[in-house]
């Protein structure tokens, strides 16, 4: 019986010691001021071991006697005396110590912790710096409750060696910080740490990894008002990373995400060093915008084409030539976005892109030689003094803006006929418009024997199904309500013919 009795007694004790549960047995607030002032007296007379000596005894007193307040407050005053004296060394050492003391309490290790980052920045050389960093990060390794001092040391250490040459080592240790889940950390740090992540990653060329980091930032946290200037960074880092895979509609949109934010009424230009504060600069953003929403390819084949077509024939009955517009496409966003654009006062402040848009959602062909002469200029824009292949890209998007004008008046044309309609070389016309149907941009068949092009667009049997499947609906919909009317109007025959016979024999 005593030796169960032994063994229960001692593995409560371990559980209570791993779990870090303990309960004060001693008040000992009195001796703990009285260490502290008389380890004062020894520092003033340059006895620092002595000090540092009272001081860790009197610490280990408190620690076993569970008086929480009184070990951080001879914890705090170990870690402020070393710092006061410039002993790096002995505070490194100390700090480590205390962390790892039987029994600490998990307050005390936050207060040593806190109380040593203090000195990284009085540190008097950069090794010295980086000996302090480094060792304060691997006694915080592991520790939830100080991660947070853990993940601004490794963001400390993590620029001085950027700023060393050592990018590698840099954008390594920063991958492998995990920020978003540190609940006492600032949102706007958060957003500024998971930016530098993506920053690194961008510049070591690790494209898959900066996506990654950029996923971990979520869209209600960017879109909030306080953080304009973090956006406005957020996006231009997806600018770099969409230009590596020349996604000119994803780079479309990250302007457009600026755009929007620098005419907010909120933004202020101070969040982003004072750029964007004058009228010039917020238009550039919009000139960008659009010159690479020229650029970026048609994304699907328009499921609309007849409305197209109807809406354009109607518009040309009761209006002007030059007023004909293509009408909104909700399947292909290029279109969509071009036609919201249309409508956009700051448009009026470009007169050039807004021909251009124009052209663009009005559903008639437009010569590539009149374009290029008339709207020349915009190969001075960044886009193209970047990468002149662009202004060629550009041409390729006319002509496809051409071909499918073509396939929504059409139904059969001729090679000779479309190559002369497009400007394009016969041959250089075949392999475009296969390109476009093998892209999906449009529905067409070739007879090569013939040199005839069919635009109709050709159901499958299940489309086919499907269409008359919905007609007998719609017939069986309208039987039904005929029946319904015509048997509502036999009952109000009857009764009025029954009202009309009792009437006469009163």
């Amino acid at each position: 019986f005593f030796r169960v009795s032994l063994s229960k007694t001692t593995m409560a004790d371990e559980r209570e010691w791993k779990l870090g549960i303990y309960t004060q047995t001693t008040d000992h607030s009195a001796e703990t001021a009285e260490a502290i002032e008389k380890a004062k007296e020894f520092a003033k007379d340059g006895k620092l071991q002595e000090a540092l000596e009272t001081l860790v005894a009197m610490e280990k007193t408190t620690r076993l006697g569970g008086d929480t307040k009184s070990t951080q407050k001879l914890a705090k005053e170990v870690i402020q005396l070393l710092i006061e004296k410039k002993d790096w060394e002995q505070l490194m050492e100390h700090a480590e110590l205390l962390m790892k003391k039987r029994s600490q309490m998990k307050q005390v290790q936050s207060v040593i912790v806190q109380e040593a980052v203090k000195a990284v920045d009085l540190t008097p050389t950069k090794e010295v710096k980086i000996q302090v960093i480094q060792k304060l990060r691997s006694i915080c390794e592991g520790k939830i409750h100080v991660e947070l001092e853990y993940a601004r040391l490794t963001v400390q250490l993590a620029n001085i060696w950027d700023a060393d040459g050592k990018l590698k080592e840099a954008a390594a240790m920063m991958q492998g910080l995990q920020v978003e889940t540190i609940g006492n950390m600032d949102k706007k740090e958060k957003f500024d740490v998971i930016l530098q992540q993506v920053e690194m990653s961008l510049r070591m060329k690790d494209y898959t990894v900066a996506n990654i980091m950029a996923k971990k930032i979520p869209q209600r946290t960017i879109d909030k008002i306080d953080v304009m200037g973090h956006k406005i960074r957020f996006h231009t880092l997806m600018i770099q990373y969409y230009t590596h895979f020349e996604n000119h509609f994803m780079i479309c949109k990250q302007h457009y995400e600026i755009y929007n934010t620098v005419f907010n009424p909120e933004f202020k230009p101070e969040e982003v060093d004072g750029k964007y504060s004058t009228m010039e600069e917020k238009l550039q953003v919009l000139r960008h915008v659009l010159v690479f929403l020229f650029l970026s390819a048609y994304n699907s084949k328009p499921e609309t084409i007849a409305e197209e077509v109807k809406a354009a024939q109607a518009e040309r009955d009761s209006k002007a030539e030059e007023d004909r517009v293509v009408v909104s496409i909700n399947s292909n966003e290029k279109l969509t976005l071009l036609n919201k654009l249309s409508t956009d006062r700051q448009l009026d402040e470009l007169p050039e892109f807004k021909a251009m848009v124009k052209q663009f959602i009005t559903l008639e062909l437009i010569s590539w030689t009149d374009f290029a002469n008339r709207f020349g200029k915009i190969k001075e824009l960044p886009p193209f003094t970047e990468k002149a292949e662009r202004w060629a890209t550009l041409q390729k998007r006319v002509q496809e803006h051409n071909i499918r004008v073509i396939a929504a008046y059409y139904t059969c044309l001729r090679i000779s006929r479309l190559s002369e309609l497009t400007g394009m070389p016969p041959e250089e016309t075949e392999d475009f418009l296969c390109e476009m149907v093998s892209n999906k941009l449009v529905s067409a068949k070739i007879n090569r024997m013939e040199g005839i092009i069919d635009f109709t667009e050709h159901r499958t049997t299940a489309q086919q199904l499907n269409s008359w499947a919905k007609g007998v609906n719609e017939v069986l919909n309208l039987m039904g309500t005929t029946c319904h009317l015509i048997t509502k109007e036999q009952m109000m025959a009857k009764a009025n013919a029954e009202k009309a016979r009792q009437e006469a024999k009163a």
